[in-house]
């Protein structure tokens, strides 16, 4: 009996030792489904989408938005990541794009931004790849997708870069209508300065006219006195002395008129503006200046091939006529008095010209000489308007002129440059 009891209690210790197991297994069966059921928890109250994957790039497991976003997919556990995402370029594999592929390449976190699904709540996404480890070996094993909703953020940032191009585009209005304002400013100085500048003129211009007017005036006034005076003496030589410079002064009077008149209508067209052939239109002045030519024994040299002008013809013919009696006016005591008219290539410009071998002009007065009433030989005949006359012309037709000479004793060469071509024409020579 006793050995029969002593073999129950050696025989009962192999059940004892598997009812513990079995508490164990219970117990840890138990806490493994709390421990799920808290994953399961944790997954389900986190608002991104979650989705852990096998290393082999299989869907293990996703939470509720993660189904909610994807639900195209659906079911999407046992799925390759790829098979569901737009971003992927090589279709039904992994890629580069990948940053889940990417994550298990490098061993560290990847992102990427992505389209939202069709059908989805979501427009973009922002997801996120780490690399799960093995917590005894380090080996990477797997890796969780973190998907955040950024919609609205990129909205903000897309809102936020098309107002940058806006402010941008406003920018660059801005900049050129500051141009425009600095360019406006600028015309407005310039016309400033050549108000003042006329202003400036326009004083002369009164001043020189009072004082030239009146000279004659003077001059009949005191004449006819003395006509007076002579005519109650009886001595009509006298009276015809006095009438004599009386008609003198009338003429003078008259040619300032005349000039005045001519500069005042200097500003305006004649004719409506064509081509101008120089070389026809010099010979044309030539034969109007004819008299005072052979007066003064000037040889006139007209060069061949002179540019065609663009131009009122009467305006430009009345300019150059003006520019060969200056020249033969001033020619001094020269022997042998020449003027040339020709042109000449200054860079892209052609340059026309009148040259003498007169007295020339000291380079101090090069500028004073088209100022008007600017008579820099008191002793010769005029009224001191005629350079004047020519520069208002040669401005009108768009064009500038200048005067060239060393100094007293070496001539002067009167230049000018006018538009060669029909306004909107390829090419123009100014």
């Amino acid at each position: 009996m006793s050995g029969f009891i002593g073999h129950r209690k050696l025989s009962s210790e192999p059940y004892q030792n598997v009812w513990e197991v079995l508490k164990n297994l219970e117990l840890r069966t138990r806490q493994l489904h709390e421990s799920e059921r808290f994953l399961d928890d944790l997954l389900e109250s986190i608002p991104d989408g979650i989705c852990i994957l096998e290393k082999n790039l299989t869907i293990r497991r996703v939470n509720r938005v993660m189904k909610e976003w994807f639900a195209h997919a659906a079911p999407l556990e046992g799925k390759k990541c790829f098979e569901c995402h737009r971003h992927c370029e090589a279709g039904l594999q992994a890629c580069d794009s990948c940053p889940t592929y990417r994550c298990f390449q490098s061993g560290k976190a990847e992102h990427i931004l992505i389209a939202g699904p069709e059908g989805s709540p979501v427009e973009w996404i922002e997801l996120l790849s780490y690399p799960i480890r093995d917590a005894v070996s380090g080996e990477i094993t797997g890796a969780v997708q973190h998907l955040r909703d950024i919609t609205e953020r990129k909205r903000i940032e897309d809102d936020l870069r098309l107002e940058m191009a806006q402010r941008r585009q406003a920018e660059e209005k801005l900049k050129i209508h500051v141009g425009d304002l600095k360019g406006t400013n600028q015309n407005l100085e310039e016309l400033l300065r050549e108000v003042e500048t006329k202003n400036a003129e326009l004083e002369r211009f009164s001043y020189t006219v009072s004082h030239d007017l009146r000279s004659p005036l003077f001059t009949i006034s005191g004449f006819l006195a003395l006509a007076e005076a002579d005519l109650d003496k009886g001595d009509l030589d006298q009276v015809a002395y006095a009438l004599k410079r009386i008609s003198g002064a009338v003429e003078k009077m008259q040619e300032l008129i005349d000039a005045l008149l001519a500069l005042s209508r200097a500003g305006r067209t004649v004719d409506q503006p064509d081509d101008v052939a120089l070389d026809a239109l010099a010979s044309e002045v030539v034969e109007l200046v004819n008299g005072s030519i052979a007066e003064s024994e000037v040889r006139i040299s007209i060069a061949p091939d002179l540019p065609v002008l663009w131009g009122d013809r009467l305006r430009l013919r009345e300019m150059l006529q003006n520019l060969v009696e200056n020249a033969i006016k001033y020619m001094g005591d020269q022997p042998e008095p020449r003027i040339d008219i020709g042109a000449r290539r200054d860079g892209d410009q052609t340059v026309c010209f009148i040259r003498d071998n007169g007295m020339g002009i000291d380079p101090r007065y090069h500028e004073e000489v088209f100022g008007l009433f600017s008579q820099l030989e008191r002793r010769q005949r005029g009224t001191g308007v005629g350079l004047a006359l020519v520069k208002r012309i040669v401005e009108v037709h768009g064009g500038r002129i200048w005067v060239e000479s060393e100094g007293l004793g070496h001539g002067s060469t009167f230049c000018f440059a006018l538009p060669t071509k029909k306004p909107g024409h390829a090419e123009t020579n100014v």
